[in-house]
Order: structure tokens, then C-alpha cells, then sequence
């Protein structure tokens, strides 16, 4: 049902917690453990392709590491793998500043549009008292740009989608949605963004900017 409130989409690493640094050493040290002359190609590829969900990513290098091989038992153990080191790396990381402020102020519909399984996000959101602040998630199993659609449709011309990958400004392009990059210094400066942030300190005003 679409509705006058403004939407505001929200990837969760790097733009909700500040995860990035943790989960991309995580990802590469499950590759590093069984094939360590791999370690800094997985590395550049994993920072090449941020936002794509990681189940995705494993599977591409899988077939780079191991031609020819199968991949869907070598898959299941570096996802749980992946998982496991993951309770580690995300122990006390803390949110970006300023978004806590924002969501809990309920001034606009908020809902998370992440390549991280719902069960994770839902995790993460409830540890810092967040869970009840979002109207929905999306998770790795649903595209972000389709994600977007879905919730743009319900709010036309009162959506926006932040996010600090390319993969994610890809994804409001196809959504046809206004993107906010979020600056964390692990990924390429997107130029044609259409705002930048390093935190949610006055985000309201961009928010105004970018859907008067």
C-alpha cells in the first residue's frame, strides 16, 4: 500500500555497524586457512565486490581455486566456517555514529536491505535495541535492487537507499531510487553518488535535499 512517509534503506555493514574491516579480514582468513597462497587474491576480490552475498562470492572463487571440483561440500564448510569466525569478529564492533539516534527517532520508515542472512541481521539489530526501529528486512536471498523496487513502490518519489558499495549504488540505479554513499575508506569514492556521509549527523538534511 503506498504511503507518504518517507523510506529510508539501510545496508548494515558499514552503514548501520561499522563490520566492514571485521567480516572482510573474516572472509579472507577462511580462505587464507586452506589455501594460503590464495590469501591476498581473495582479499582483493572479496573488497572488489562488496554487497554481493557472500554465499556468491565463495562460489566464484571456489571455481578459481578448485576447477573442476564440486563446490557445494567445500561451500557448506566455509559458510559455517565463515559464520563461526563471524561471532568473534562482530563482538563489541560499534554502530556508525549518529544512526542509533536516527532510527530510534521513528521520523521515517527504516528497513535494511543487506547480502547478510535475515537471522544475522536480526541478531545484530537486537543486540544494540534496534529490531523494534525497522519496518522490514531484506536479506541476502532477495536482491537489493529488487529489495528497493518492493519498497519504493509502497513510498513513490519518498525513498532513498544508503549504502558504501558499488554493488549497492548499482542497486538503486536499477531501482531507480536516489543513493547515499557512506563513506568507510575501504571502498572506491562513487563520484555520481548523490549524497556522501561519513555518519548520520544531520542526515535529516540531506534526507530534505534528496526528496523535498
Amino acid at each position: 500500500m503506498a504511503t507518504g512517509r518517507i523510506a529510508i534503506a539501510l545496508d548494515l555493514d558499514g552503514v548501520v555497524i561499522e563490520s566492514t574491516q571485521g567480516k572482510s579480514d573474516a572472509f579472507v582468513a577462511v580462505f587464507a586457512n586452506r589455501w594460503p597462497d590464495w590469501e591476498a587474491r581473495v582479499r582483493r576480490y572479496n573488497e572488489a565486490h562488496f554487497g554481493v552475498p557472500r554465499r556468491e562470492k565463495m562460489r566464484a572463487l571456489l571455481g578459481q581455486i578448485t576447477p573442476g571440483a564440486p563446490v557445494e561440500p567445500t561451500l557448506a564448510d566455509l559458510l559455517a566456517d565463515y559464520a563461526a569466525r563471524l561471532q568473534t569478529a562482530l563482538t563489541g564492533v560499534p554502530l556508525v555514529p549518529g544512526v542509533a539516534a536516527l532510527l530510534r527517532a521513528g521520523r521515517y520508515s527504516f528497513f535494511i536491505c543487506s547480502a547478510a542472512p535475515e537471522a544475522e541481521i536480526r541478531h545484530i539489530l537486537a543486540h544494540h535495541d534496534l529490531l523494534a526501529c525497522v519496518t522490514a528486512i531484506f536479506d541476502g536471498t532477495t536482491p537489493k535492487h529488487e529489495a528497493l523496487r518492493r519498497i519504493a513502490r509502497d513510498h513513490p518519489g519518498r525513498c532513498l537507499f544508503v549504502g558504501d558499495a558499488p554493488a549497492d549504488q548499482r542497486a538503486a540505479r536499477e531501482a531507480g531510487v536516489p543513493f547515499v554513499l557512506r563513506r568507510t575508506g575501504m571502498q572506491p569514492l562513487l563520484p555520481d553518488a548523490d549524497a556522501m556521509i561519513d555518519d548520520f549527523h544531520g542526515f535529516e538534511a540531506i534526507v530534505s535535499a534528496l526528496l523535498p
